[in-house]
């Protein structure tokens, strides 16, 4: 049973149990470790400049619709004839930018996210503000090396042939967040682990992503509810934890159960 939670980083042996306190990414050794990652929220600089404009557009459009996001910025300008060869809808193009969907590599079509590109270099992926935060898990790959919105963006940046390093994260429905915590299980160690959240931090959102149809995800021994995405030949499925399932300050136990061999918890949070 592995221990995790969020505050300052150490490492402590207690009765041969391994205790993780997670801030930022946190890289272990020991292979009984529940594999964890943390992603930094901050907003693109060019929303500033956006949203001074006079009846910008896409700053509404953003503000209105989207949801979790990442973006890259290069300082080569952009060619929007070779970007928009990796779309698959184009919903508005200008000669300054494209916003349509763009497939996530080997998942399917409700998978897509939507991207906005400009020709002075920016790249944004998103996904509406409806759709579940554990979306972004490359569940079908079984990594949290990356994410979907990641695999999107650098796609768009490869079609444009610009050079890609990493993308930022950032969240248009809680602009005061400040972290994403992404905590993974598989069949190697042991389906199952604590986490405590503490209640010095904010809390907005937390979630769930399973790789199949038969996985339950059980949170202190109850069974989240769960929403089914088909991805041939089989389906994933996504959650959302309410606040009062996942309270601060309490020792709470994941468990992939039901056939299940690999399963992300979700947490969309604020450092105090």
């Amino acid at each position: 049973m592995k221990i995790l939670r969020i505050g300052r980083i150490r490492i402590l042996f207690l009765s041969s149990i391994l205790v993780i306190i997670i801030a930022g990414l946190v890289s272990g050794t020991n292979v009984n470790l529940a594999d964890n990652k943390e992603l930094l929220l901050e907003a693109p600089s060019f929303l500033t400049t956006a949203k001074a404009a006079t009846n910008n557009e896409i700053a509404d459009r953003l503000d209105n619709e989207a949801g979790i996001s990442a973006y890259f910025e290069t300082t080569d300008q952009i060619k929007l004839d070779n970007a928009a060869t990796a779309y698959r809808v184009i919903e508005l193009r200008t000669a300054d930018y494209i916003i349509g969907s763009v497939p996530v590599t080997g998942y399917e079509e409700h998978f897509d996210a939507h991207v906005y590109v400009h020709k002075d270099g920016w790249i944004l992926a998103y996904y509406n503000k409806q759709n579940p935060i554990a979306k972004i898990v490359d569940i079908d790959n079984e990594t949290i090396s990356t994410t979907n919105l990641h695999t999107v963006v650098s796609v768009v940046a490869s079609a444009a042939g610009v050079p890609f390093t990493n993308v930022n994260y950032y969240d248009f429905r809680y602009p005061n967040a400040t972290n994403i915590l992404m905590v993974a299980e598989d069949n190697e160690n042991g389906l199952d682990f604590t986490i405590n959240l503490p209640s010095s931090y904010g809390y907005y959102e937390r979630g769930f992503a399973l790789n199949g149809s038969g996985e339950q995800f059980y949170l202190d021994q109850v069974a989240m509810p769960r929403s089914y995405y088909y991805h041939s030949p089989y389906y994933h499925s996504y959650g959302v934890i309410t606040a009062s399932q996942l309270l601060p300050d309490i020792t709470h136990t994941i468990e992939i159960a039901y056939n299940g061999n690999y399963g992300v918890l979700v947490v969309v949070y604020r450092e105090q």
